[in-house]
């Protein structure tokens, strides 16, 4: 497990602190503390306050990237970690004609993707035969659903139908009334 070495202060039940309603009346809190002697529970709540959003960031970085966050005043190193920390939470992909996107969802405090992949493709066979269609990027879990939508260069003329049957994580099967049938797909899994 990775540690963390930016630690909270002042967190005691009975920390030499102010109560909140007295910290927020402070007027030192928006001007800074005048020169002389400061009560040590004023400066406890300030160190209190930053110290613990420090650890909780450290605590993120931390857990997120498994590395160790070293209170070394590394400045660039530790804005990197921060970085690495927060991209966990960022959605990826592959913005083209067959493309994808992966999008970080957090329900009930569990992070899952929810991955959504589409494309245009043909069957490239006769009438009435199968053909595999590969998704730009395997689903790890299990596909939820694949649609697909016709083509053709006319709108007149005989309407012809196409089918789908998810195969596994890595493609799909289509069957069409028509030799080498045209069309626009969506799959959305995880």
């Amino acid at each position: 497990m990775a540690k963390n070495e930016f630690l909270p202060f002042g967190t005691a039940a009975n920390a030499n602190v102010l109560p909140n309603a007295d910290y927020q009346a402070l007027p030192a809190r928006a001007s800074g503390f005048s020169s002389g002697v400061a009560k040590s529970e004023q400066l406890n709540t300030v160190w209190r306050q930053s110290s613990t959003m420090a650890a909780a960031v450290g605590q993120f970085i931390a857990d997120k990237t498994g590395q160790d966050v070293l209170d070394n005043g590394n400045v660039p190193a530790l804005a990197n970690q921060l970085s690495g920390a927060i991209s966990f939470f960022a959605a990826t992909g592959l913005l083209d004609d067959n493309g994808y996107i992966s999008i970080p969802v957090n329900i009930s405090g569990v992070v899952k993707n929810l991955l959504i992949q589409w494309g245009a493709a043909y069957t490239g066979v006769a009438a009435g035969n199968p053909a595999d269609i590969s998704y730009p990027k395997p689903f790890t879990d299990k596909v939820l659903s694949v649609i697909l939508t016709r083509t053709s260069n006319t709108v007149s003329g005989t309407i012809n139908s196409i089918v789908v049957s998810p195969k596994d994580k890595t493609a799909f099967t289509v069957r069409s009334s028509e030799d080498n049938a045209s069309f626009y797909w969506l799959a959305i899994g995880k």
